[in-house]
């Protein structure tokens, strides 16, 4: 079976990445999950609880109390960057500095 390139691209991008070493293996495993999920601003919604359900659903109970550390870990190694709500009613997102790839591409982007 081959690989596609662009798996092993990313895969050789996420290794070799300083920020992503300086990660605890919880926030890493979590940002790496949360990376395949972004939307077309390379952003995904903020609120722990329901960032947690969208990418990690089946483990929701063992990552709950990691979820804002994790967040926090992106944040100061300068992965991702928080965007705050729009107003009281909104949720926060948080914007991926670095995606290693993995930027969304809008298929109608060209129309």
């Amino acid at each position: 079976m081959m690989i596609p390139a662009a798996r092993l691209v990313f895969g050789e991008l996420i290794a070799r990445s300083k920020k992503i070493a300086l990660l605890s293996t919880d926030a890493e495993l979590l940002f790496l999950r949360a990376i395949v999920n972004l939307d077309g601003g390379n952003k995904i919604i903020g609120d722990p609880s329901l960032l947690l359900a969208t990418i990690h659903p089946r483990s929701i109970t063992h990552f709950s109390d990691k979820i804002e550390d994790a967040i926090q870990e992106w944040v100061e190694v300068g992965l991702v960057e928080i965007i705050p709500a729009e107003d009281e009613q909104g949720d926060d997102y948080i914007r991926f500095i670095e995606a290693f790839g993995c930027d969304y591409v809008d298929p109608n982007a060209d129309r």
